[in-house]
């Protein structure tokens, strides 16, 4: 076993994994850290405890920049507690799909036997997804419980995954599905096709709505250092907008497939 789970960052080196990967997170990290350590009371932590989240993190920023010493303290303990959780439950480094500084990712049909590092450090079960995606910035997890799907998209705001914003979105899970559930080859075909009718303009206009920013980019036009970006944009004027953010997605997603039929035919 290496020390990539100790990282406050880590990504796995595949960009496509079909299983069950359960997120744990530490629960209340900091709080759970520094009362760990002594390095607050036990009427404190419950004080802190039973503040609203955010409130809590800014107030655990503002003691951190009087005592920078906590947060060192976090760090090391987070560090520590991770390190524990993969030498007590004997995970493969191949099993670790993400880190993120608390919260790790773990692609297993198990849940994880050990998870009380300490009488205050408990990993706790997030989420549990059976896809995960790597699309360029963009770290997709999605889930098929009771054949219901939702999808979580690192990277993305949340308000991308409703409304207008989802016409990419609903179509890139569609083609991961097909994928899986009748096979790659013809996943690559529908993809192929689909390429087809999106370079020629040929979809409707929200399919060219940027995932990043949630507007159209237009061509040839520029306010100051900056492509202008509009919230709206009628089809007849579609052939105006600068298409290559989604399909530098699109493009990986392609090579994401091909790699998958390459090993599947190994």
């Amino acid at each position: 076993m290496s020390n990539i789970i100790k990282k406050q960052s880590y990504l796995s080196p595949f960009r496509f994994i079909h299983g069950r990967i359960v997120e744990y997170d530490i629960k209340s990290a900091n709080i759970s850290c520094l009362r760990d350590t002594d390095n607050i009371t036990e009427e404190d932590y419950q004080y802190l405890a039973h503040l609203p989240k955010i409130q809590r993190e800014v107030e655990i920023g503002l003691r951190e920049k009087v005592d920078p010493k906590l947060y060192t303290v976090i760090k090391n303990t987070i560090s520590e507690a991770k390190d524990w959780l993969q030498n007590t439950n004997n995970i493969s480094d191949n099993s670790i799909v993400r880190v993120a500084n608390d919260a790790v990712y773990i692609n297993s049909p198990f849940d994880l036997q050990y998870t009380q590092y300490s009488p205050h450090i408990v990993f706790l079960q997030k989420s549990i997804s059976d896809i995960y995606l790597k699309l360029n910035k963009t770290l997709w997890f999605i889930s098929l419980a009771n054949n219901n799907i939702s999808i979580d998209i690192k990277g993305v705001s949340e308000d991308r995954l409703t409304s207008s914003y989802n016409y990419l979105i609903s179509e890139i899970v569609s083609i991961v599905l097909l994928s899986i559930r009748s096979s790659v080859k013809d996943s690559i075909n529908y993809l192929a096709q689909f390429i087809e009718q999106y370079l020629r303009f040929e979809l409707p206009v929200e399919f060219y709505r940027e995932l990043d920013t949630g507007k159209y980019r237009i061509k040839n036009f520029q306010v100051g250092r900056f492509q202008l970006l509009l919230d709206t944009v009628s089809e007849s004027d579609k052939f105006n907008i600068d298409i290559n953010c989604n399909y530098s997605l699109l493009r990986e997603l392609w090579s994401i497939l091909i790699e998958q039929y390459n090993i599947h035919q190994k």
